[in-house]
Parts: C-alpha cells; sequence; structure tokens
C-alpha cells in the first residue's frame, strides 16, 4: 500500500473556533514554561467535546446509550466515500441520497453546500443537514458512518433531536464539522478517532483521508 496523498480534514482549535450557541469554548492554557524556569512546557485546556470537526457517540442523545469509551471504534477508522450531494434546499432527504452509490457498511462523508463554513470563523444558523427522512434512509441502508461538512446533522433550532436520535439509536458513527472544501469525490481510507473517553457524548477528532494505491 502507498500512500498518494493525505487530506486533512479538521479544523483548528483555538480561542475563536466556534462553538454551538451555549457551549463552552475552547480554552488553551500554558501550566508550566521553559521560559519560566520549569524543566519542560506542559499545558491544559477545556472545551466542549462538540466542537469543531468531533464525533458523537449514541449517549448524544440516548440517555443509556454507549459511550465514546464503549463504541465500536471500526466506525471511524476504514474505506470511505467522498461523495457531493446537491440539495434545492438546506435539507439532504432520502430522495437526494437515493442518488448516490451507498451500500450497507459504508462510512460516507458527504460534501454540500456547506463549503467554506468551517473556515471563516461565523457560526452559522443555517446550514445543509439531513431531514428525518434522508437520516431514516441511511439507517435503512445500515450505513456505518456518516459524516457531513458543518458542525451538525440536524437542522438548528430543532427541539426533539429527531435526526441525531433516528441514527443514534442505531449506533450509526457520526462526524460533524469535517472540511471537505479540498477534497475531491472518491474512495478514501478514513481515520478518524475518537478519544477514549468514559462517560462522554461525544469527542473532538483529528480526522484524515489517505488516498492510497
Amino acid at each position: 500500500m502507498q500512500i498518494r496523498k493525505i487530506y486533512d480534514l479538521s479544523a483548528v482549535l483555538n480561542d475563536h473556533t466556534p462553538v454551538w450557541p451555549g457551549d463552552n469554548h475552547f480554552h488553551f492554557e500554558p501550566r508550566v514554561a521553559i521560559k519560566d524556569g520549569a524543566i519542560c512546557n506542559s499545558s491544559s485546556f477545556s472545551c466542549t467535546v462538540h466542537l469543531a470537526t468531533h464525533a458523537d457517540a449514541p449517549r448524544h442523545y440516548v440517555d443509556q446509550g454507549k459511550d465514546l469509551a464503549s463504541v465500536d471504534v471500526l466506525r471511524f477508522i476504514g474505506p470511505a466515500k467522498v461523495r457531493q450531494v446537491l440539495t434545492e434546499d438546506w435539507m439532504i432527504t432520502a430522495k437526494d441520497l437515493q442518488k448516490l452509490d451507498i451500500e450497507e457498511g459504508d462510512r460516507l462523508l458527504l460534501k454540500t453546500g456547506n463549503k467554506g463554513f468551517m473556515k471563516d470563523g461565523v457560526f452559522h444558523r443555517e446550514f445543509y443537514c439531513f431531514d428525518l427522512c434522508g437520516a431514516e434512509y441511511l439507517v435503512k441502508k445500515k450505513i456505518r458512518c456518516i459524516g457531513i461538512d458543518y458542525v451538525s446533522v440536524e437542522k438548528f433550532g430543532t427541539e426533539n433531536g429527531e435526526v441525531h436520535r433516528a441514527l443514534l439509536e442505531n449506533e450509526m458513527g457520526i462526524l460533524e464539522g469535517l472540511d471537505l472544501d479540498m477534497v475531491p469525490e472518491g474512495d478514501y481510507f478514513l481515520s478518524a478517532l475518537p478519544l477514549k473517553m468514559e462517560g462522554s457524548d461525544g469527542s473532538p477528532v483529528r480526522a484524515v483521508l489517505l488516498e492510497i494505491d
């Protein structure tokens, strides 16, 4: 196996990284520093676990669902398809997804009209995401992992979380906040492993795609 190219799909984490309204911003704090006489540099950080490029665990919307220490990591690593989906409005429907070559067990990463949203430092309240019938279609097709190019698979302001719940009740891997702007449609190898945090409903990830021979 030879790697021809690596695409980094991850948003940069800093004090200016937009968060979902009400969530905790990223905060990085040096704890000790060599310049101050310490033997090493050591730092700490805090943030919402749903910051920027991240994975959702079933527990995010299912009270007794698996946490990230318990999920099957194969959801987030392995062969993956990058496909573009074009919609007439902000919602990705089953009709839109039926046009794609989706097969059981796929890890599917979708390029939408959200281009640039992960880089402009603004929280967008309107973005391309799934309606319930779209989510149910993914479940019916037994998709292993679904990824999208903004910070949620679900419309901002939704009260009942039905899209998340439809996916997570079936333990589908969810990757949100992927930067797919420069990635052509195609087949790749994905690595987007979340931290093994006991009790956690989400985790930032360093997501990369490998273009291989």
